[in-house]
């Protein structure tokens, strides 16, 4: 099956290349696709990973894009098995009509259930939901040089452990058999002021048992304002029947993302002045906020930033960088001050500081543990690069875990430094897979 050359990139704007990309509709144009035993692949979802996960230099795509049906559905168990080229947005105008969510899920709805278990995303509230691999019951995986095979906790775990946050290098996942929980009709939303960043780590201990979701939103306009800004508490209103809605409206409506095209024609317009003023204007919208409970969409309140595309468009075609690593709770403040000094000094653009509070233990390359997960987004210009230069030799120095989804700069002694069972993925990847058939720009930039 012919591919077609195309121009691809990651959404960061980070890397492009022009490569193959072949779009199988049926499970013989998969196979066939596969039967070049000279070539190396790549598994492309929507395409929307901040890294260039699903493609590289020396690498054919294979888009899963066709493969979005939902293959079962149990109403009484909360069960699905769906394709994984499914965008989380289509499960979900399938599954919250008929009183079921998604529990884990990254901040857009274009993103695809595949890609969400290559990289293992976390959602709103990691402390209380863990990971994507805690919703997942089962998949099938379809290797060049093995077949196909089913893998679950019980059956090949150790294939389910190195796929579950394996960044599509250990074979292509076609089918996810996924937990869901008891969808609710509204989220009850609060929101608590921040004096400094500091206060962050209490009050994320002390609301994430009672929350659904749970994340924060901060100020680094300035040193000055010591990174003050708000917790935003949701709180699902139950439920009481599962009932079918079938005319949901405009309920599931939402801005598509698309990386080749992200800020295209435009320039950066992100300035310190530019942000100091935009701030300002969320602050007092959020500051009206305070101890008001107000009750908003399930599926916007999930899915924060499904109409506010603009933001990664007003980067320009240059792009963004994002930072995004784990702190120990008691490490926090060290960490903090260490970032508000370096903003004082050299007054970066940060366009968005947030933080959530996650509790759990990780394995290989997951990105999960015990602490604050804490990021920034800052242009790429010189001294965007310079902020991500001193985040970068921070968390080495400190020995925290980076999001290699989000982190197009990282390289493998950074992120050794953060993972101890990096080798342990490299040589268990190598043992299941020794003629490496999937790469990606991102898997040869960290050397695995």
């Amino acid at each position: 099956m012919a591919g077609v050359l195309n121009q691809k990139r990651s959404f960061d704007g980070g890397f492009s290349c022009q490569s193959e990309t072949h779009f199988p509709d049926r499970y013989r144009n998969l196979e066939e696709i596969f039967s070049r035993s000279d070539r190396s692949y790549s598994l492309l979802g929507a395409g929307l990973s901040y890294t260039a996960a699903g493609f590289g230099s020396h690498s054919d795509s294979v888009s899963l894009k066709d493969f979005d049906r939902i293959l079962s559905f149990d109403s009484q168990a909360g069960e699905i098995e769906v394709e994984a080229g499914m965008s989380l947005g289509k499960l979900a105008q399938f599954t919250i009509p008929r009183g079921w969510l998604l529990a884990v899920q990254p901040g857009h709805p274009s993103i695809t259930v595949g890609g969400c278990l290559g990289a293992d995303v976390h959602g709103k509230n990691h402390a209380k939901d863990g990971t994507f691999k805690n919703q997942v019951l089962s998949f099938r995986l379809f290797h060049p040089d093995k077949g196909w095979i089913t893998a679950d906790r019980q059956t090949n775990l150790s294939l389910f452990d190195l796929t579950c946050g394996g960044y599509g290098l250990s074979g292509v996942v076609l089918s996810i058999k996924l937990r869901l929980t008891a969808a609710c009709q509204k989220v009850r939303m609060q929101h608590h002021s921040l004096a400094s960043i500091f206060e962050l780590p209490k009050v994320l201990e002390e609301l994430s048992a009672k929350s659904d979701l749970l994340y924060s939103w901060h100020d680094f306009s300035s040193a000055a304002k010591q990174g003050r800004g708000f917790v935003i508490q949701g709180v699902f209103e139950p439920n009481i029947e599962r009932s079918i809605n079938t005319d949901p409206g405009s309920e599931f409506h939402f801005q598509p993302l698309r990386s080749i095209d992200r800020g295209t024609g435009l320039p950066n317009v992100y300035s310190n002045l530019f942000i100091k003023f935009l701030n300002m204007g969320y602050g007092h919208s959020m500051k009206r906020k305070i101890h008001k409970v107000t009750s908003e969409n399930l599926f916007e309140s999930t899915f924060p930033i499904a109409k506010k595309t603009i933001y990664f468009d007003l980067f320009g075609r240059a792009g963004f960088f994002e930072v995004q690593l784990i702190v120990p709770s008691d490490r926090f403040a060290d960490f903090s001050k260490a970032v508000l000094a370096y903003l004082q000094k050299h007054s970066p653009v940060v366009t968005l500081g947030s933080a959530k509070i996650f509790k759990g233990q990780a394995n290989f390359l997951r990105f999960s543990g015990e602490g604050i997960c804490f990021g920034v987004n800052t242009p790429q210009t010189e001294s965007g690069r310079k902020l991500v230069e001193f985040l970068n030799g921070l968390a080495s120095e400190l020995k925290l875990k980076q999001n290699l989804i989000k982190n197009s700069t990282l390289t493998s002694e950074m992120v050794k430094s953060g993972y101890p069972d990096f080798e342990a993925f490299r040589t268990a990847l190598n043992q299941w897979d020794s003629r490496r058939r999937f790469r990606s720009e991102m898997s040869e930039r960290l050397a695995l």
